[in-house]
């Protein structure tokens, strides 16, 4: 992150010397500890840009991963002009709107990325004694659970229980009832995770808000879109679009979330040993200069 470094970024480093900017590049001014240690004659090391690798991959992935959908069923349909029989197995185990394929196991996978990252954020803070470790554990705990979900479509049976509940008319909207009660799943979790990032970099929290409005906007806005769409065009073109628009903004937003989590630790490799540290505080104070005795 770019700025100088202060006594508050100072005290987050784990292990590492000084404070690196997202370039790489070494501070040129630096806080009165983190000069004591340079002048013990430890370089920082270089830095690994881990959570730009990790974006680009999983980027990929998800790529390949919506654009099997479309290209299977497009090879089906040229392969039964040839042979009506053909089976539609291939095109359904890429559908991206039927549960156990392969798009819900990489949904699912993404999520315990998330988890797993946020854990290595709490693992981070707690060894560098900063404030809110216990918040990014309550966070890594909440997308396993969505992970879970995820899997086993926890969220198909909790919409049978709001629309017996609340007498709701699986129509438009509302026919995923489940979208009424994940109203207040989402909003908690977009409490749990403004709280914990609160000491983050300005960058990387307007990293994570993006990421988490787009896993929502797909969970719950196209959710409740692809009900209207069902309702008005039937199981056609614009249905398939929208679903796979759904999927897409939640694989999209995980996929965010990773990539700004990752970028609030430091990764520096030195002589073979790796060095993890919490990234610095966007806008915190310069430490102050010494001063000479009166």
């Amino acid at each position: 992150m770019s700025g100088d470094a202060g006594a508050p970024a100072a005290a987050t480093a784990v292990g590492s010397v000084g404070s690196v900017g997202s370039t790489g590049s070494a501070r040129s001014a630096a806080g009165p500890a983190t000069a004591g240690a340079s002048l013990a004659g430890e370089p920082d090391g270089r830095v690994v840009p881990v959570a730009r690798y990790a974006a680009l991959g999983l980027a990929g992935a998800t790529a390949v991963v919506l654009a099997a959908n479309p290209a299977t069923r497009w090879y089906a349909s040229q392969r039964r002009h040839e042979d009506p029989d053909y089976p539609a197995t291939i095109p359904l185990l890429f559908d991206v709107n039927t549960e156990a394929t392969v798009p819900t196991w990489y949904s699912a996978g993404l999520l315990l990325a998330v988890a797993a990252v946020a854990g290595l954020v709490a693992a981070v803070s707690r060894a560098a004694a900063a404030r809110g470790a216990w918040r990014w554990l309550l966070l890594g705990a909440v997308f396993v659970a969505m992970s879970l979900d995820e899997s086993v479509a926890l969220h198909e049976r909790l919409g049978d229980l709001v629309s017996d509940t609340l007498d709701v008319d699986d129509q438009g909207p509302l026919r995923n009832p489940w979208i009424v009660a994940g109203i207040v799943p989402g909003l908690a979790l977009g409490f749990l995770t403004a709280r914990a990032v609160a000491t983050l970099p300005g960058r990387t929290r307007r990293w994570v808000v993006v990421g988490l409005a787009t896993y929502l906007g797909g969970a719950l806005g196209l959710e409740g879109l692809s009900g209207v769409v069902l309702d008005a065009h039937g199981n056609g073109f614009w249905y398939a679009a929208v679903t796979g628009a759904e999927e897409g903004a939640e694989m999209a937003g995980a996929v965010v979330l990773c990539y700004a989590l990752l970028a609030a630790v430091e990764v520096r490799v030195r002589e073979g040993s790796v060095r993890l540290a919490l990234a610095d505080r966007a806008g915190a104070p310069p430490a102050p200069a010494p001063t000479a005795p009166s």
